[in-house]
């Protein structure tokens, strides 16, 4: 693999529930990190980019959910990263831009339900990589960005692709032990479907399941990330 890889992360700190609070949210820190690590470790370049080139935010309970010793070696790993707290606008990568891009990849977190779900300059980017067969990566409730690639005459570019995300069941058990305080706006699995991907979930979420289909390479959740980026 050569080239560089375009790093699309949420500029949301928080998503809106159906019952009028919010969940302070942001990217999860070990599903950037991980993967990160492994771009480095082979010697591949990066490029941070967000909606408007907002600054993104760690969700709080990615640095909780994590060992103090695991949390530190990732934290080191991108504080000193500016474009990351700093991204590109994503309404600034044209297509002529991306020939250099050898994949995108979007880490999770709740954050990319609130941007990436409906988002126009998404809309003509994942074309550009889905044409050009490059691989398309996405973890957690990073492929929600992927329900931004429909078509002019309303054809999903994804339809009919294996994928996978974090799943009904994980976030039903987040809702009811109250670590989100209340009714999620959608499930991304559910709309996934809705949409005309064939979403494989695994129950036990801390087995690593990753899923490629032709371009396409998603991770379910954090259990995933490691892998994802090996």
């Amino acid at each position: 693999m050569t080239g560089r890889v375009l790093i699309v992360m949420s500029g949301a700190d928080r998503v809106p529930l159906t019952n009028g609070k919010f969940y302070e949210t942001g990217f999860w820190l070990s599903e950037l990190a991980e993967p990160l690590k492994h771009f480095y470790d082979a010697q591949i370049d990066v490029d941070f980019t967000s909606p408007g080139g907002k600054k993104p935010s760690i969700d709080p309970n990615s640095l909780k959910m994590i060992s103090p010793g695991k949390r530190d070696e990732l934290m080191k790993l991108i504080k000193p990263i500016e474009q990351l707290w700093a991204p590109v606008p994503l309404s600034d990568w044209q297509l002529p831009m991306l020939d250099k891009h050898a994949a995108i990849f979007i880490p999770g977190g709740h954050a990319p339900m609130v941007d990436l779900r409906d988002n126009p300059d998404l809309r003509r980017i994942l074309p550009h990589f889905h044409e050009n067969n490059k691989p398309t990566i996405a973890i957690c409730h990073g492929p929600v960005a992927f329900l931004s690639a429909v078509e002019p005459d309303g054809n999903w570019i994804y339809k009919g692709y294996h994928m996978t995300c974090y799943s009904d069941l994980e976030e039903q058990i987040g809702e009811h032990m109250g670590q989100v305080p209340g009714p999620l706006p959608y499930y991304v699995a559910d709309e996934l479907r809705k949409r005309g991907a064939i979403v494989k979930n695994r129950l036990l979420s801390f087995i690593p399941n990753v899923v490629r289909d032709r371009e396409v390479l998603t991770g379910q959740d954090p259990f995933a990330a490691d892998r994802l980026g090996k």
